[in-house]
């Protein structure tokens, strides 16, 4: 107890829920449970992008019930503040145009050579 090491902590994107957990320490894994379609990846990847925009982190991603195309689509989705992935495959196709380029803009920065995520692929696994 004496020589216990302070654990670095950052928010969680809600205050709520940081009330209780005292935020996401280093070190600790969170295990997220719901009934299907009840927005557990999507909270996933709301937390992903969180520290992405809050941290210098190297981010570690194995998403196990989608592929990496649709975690990219969605992150990009997330910091464009639109539902990307919903867009690039509805309206004219002009405006899907407009939204796929959008997507790779951002996805490039994020994800390419000097970006902070690396995927896994365990889809399907």
């Amino acid at each position: 107890m004496k020589n216990k090491v302070k654990t670095e902590s950052l928010p969680s994107p809600w205050a709520g829920l940081d009330k209780k957990t005292g935020g996401n320490r280093t070190g600790e894994l969170w295990t997220w449970t719901a009934g299907s379609g009840q927005g557990k990846s999507q909270i996933i990847r709301e937390i992903l992008h969180h520290f992405y925009k809050k941290t210098d982190w190297q981010i570690g991603i194995m998403m196990m019930e989608e592929g990496i195309d649709k975690t990219c689509t969605t992150l990009a989705g997330i910091e464009a503040s639109l539902p990307l992935h919903i867009l690039s495959n509805t309206g004219t196709e002009e405006q899907q145009q407009k939204y796929w380029k959008q997507s790779l803009d951002i996805s490039e920065k994020m994800f390419g050579e000097s970006g902070r995520f690396e995927f896994k692929d365990h889809f399907g696994s």
